[in-house]
């Protein structure tokens, strides 16, 4: 299953991009407003043992400095009282932004990028997991994440987003 709380469009998208490209952290508590209005509204009957955010690359990840998928993360596992962690998946292959990619190549920009920290596959058999990403677009990147997921013994992966682009 993957929810999204609204379209990419408009002052949503605004505030995404302020936050991915002008560093307006400021943005993080109405993003995660969002968030927790969508779990609330989907999911809360959902048993989900764990929050987990959609990894970046090391070196995306020094160049930006910030990963805006941790910063929603934790802002909505304090909202709803869930435990989130960051170091769960780890993005092993520095790919090209999906963003910059048709349809067909964003498939195989991901391929074998996403591993499970070794440390956390024994709490992830029989976990349920709430994957959190700022933008869905084809649901690739989420699909991926949960596929590594559920072969580390994940019984339930669930994906959710600020806003999804518009069909």
């Amino acid at each position: 299953m993957i929810r999204s709380a609204c379209l990419y469009d408009g002052i949503v998208a605004d505030l995404i991009t302020g936050l991915k490209y002008g560093k307006r952290l400021a943005n993080v508590p109405i993003l995660g407003e969002l968030l927790e209005e969508a779990f609330l509204r989907w999911l809360s009957k959902e048993k989900i043992d764990l929050i987990v955010p959609i990894p970046m690359h090391i070196d995306r990840l020094k160049k930006r400095g910030f990963n805006q998928s941790v910063l929603l993360a934790k802002d909505l596992a304090k909202r709803i009282r869930i435990p989130w962690n960051h170091s769960v998946l780890v993005k092993i292959r520095n790919t090209p932004p999906q963003v910059s990619l048709h349809k067909e190549a964003r498939k195989e920009n991901l391929k074998k990028a996403f591993v499970v920290n070794e440390s956390w596959k024994q709490f992830l058999s029989h976990a349920s997991v709430l994957l959190i990403d700022d933008v869905i677009t084809t649901g690739t990147t989420i699909l991926e994440c949960a596929k590594i997921l559920k072969k580390a013994g994940a019984t339930k992966v669930i994906g959710l987003s600020v806003a999804r682009t518009p069909m």
